[in-house]
This record gives structure tokens, sequence and C-alpha cells, in this order.
């Protein structure tokens, strides 16, 4: 049962028009879940480039496209995408932390069958991206209190 806890498709295709002309229409994007998730793998197990474009088309999405992420079972790409902008952010103000709360309120809604799936396994790095973050977060906090002593101030 746990193997068919997250039901994502392997693309998903997003069209979407800022008024009503025709002309607006411009906005019409793929994205592969697979490849996004192999790319997140590859920056937490090997220090390679992270998915931040990917992650920030996700979490930039317009609200009904993910919702449809959410109520078709298919969470974790967007609650990843959120905790990588998260730890991006986190050094360049208090946004990060506006992220992450995100990610961990989609990671509370989910169902206690599908919770140990993203938790407790590596079909996504999820661990991972916790520890990684929370690091960040300790980082940016000492950074935070040092650099005005290093910068001449208190």
């Amino acid at each position: 049962p746990l193997a068919l806890a997250f039901t994502c498709y392997p693309e998903y295709s997003f069209e979407w028009c800022d008024n009503t002309t025709e002309a607006s229409c411009i906005h019409n994007y793929a994205f592969s879940v697979g490849h996004f998730q192999r790319k997140l793998t590859d920056y937490y197990f090997k220090n390679q480039r992270p998915p931040v474009l990917e992650s920030v088309f996700l979490t930039r999405l317009p609200r009904p496209y993910q919702l449809q992420f959410l109520e078709s079972g298919c969470n974790a790409p967007l609650i990843m995408a959120y905790l990588l902008v998260a730890e991006a952010k986190m050094p360049l103000g208090e946004d990060g932390y506006r992220y992450s709360g995100m990610a961990m309120n989609m990671v509370d809604d989910l169902g206690d069958m599908v919770k140990p799936l993203l938790m407790e396994t590596s079909f996504w790095p999820y661990r991972e991206a916790i520890a990684r973050l929370e690091q960040t977060a300790n980082w940016t906090q000492q950074a935070q209190r040092s650099f005005p002593a290093l910068l001449g101030g208190q």
C-alpha cells in the first residue's frame, strides 16, 4: 500500500492566460516529476547543482495548479520545492521561514499512510532536505550574530 501513496504522473503540462485575450496565453510549460526527483537526489547526495529553477517554478505556479498537485496525491514534489526555496531564501531574509512553514503545513496535512513514505524512505530526499534546511538556518543565525561585530558594530 505504501508504494501507491504518492500518485504523480511522470510529466505535467501547465497553460494559463494573463487576461482574456488569446495573445496573453503565452504560458505553456511542461514539468517532469522524474527529472526533478533525480536533480533533488543529485543535489542532496552528490552535492550537485540544486534544482532552484524547477523549485521556484513549482512554488510560483498559480494556486489552482498547486492544489491539483496536493489533491491528486502528488504532494512530494511541491513539498520538496518549498523546502529547497526556503533553503535558498533563508540567508537572504525571513522569507525562507515562510516557505519552510508552508512545506511543513503540507507535510502535516499528509495522511498517516503517506507520511512514512516521505519521511522514512529514500524515494524523496526529505530527511536530507530537512537537515540541510536546519543547517542553513543555524549558519544564518550565527552569521546574523557575528557579522555586526566583524563590521565594527556591537
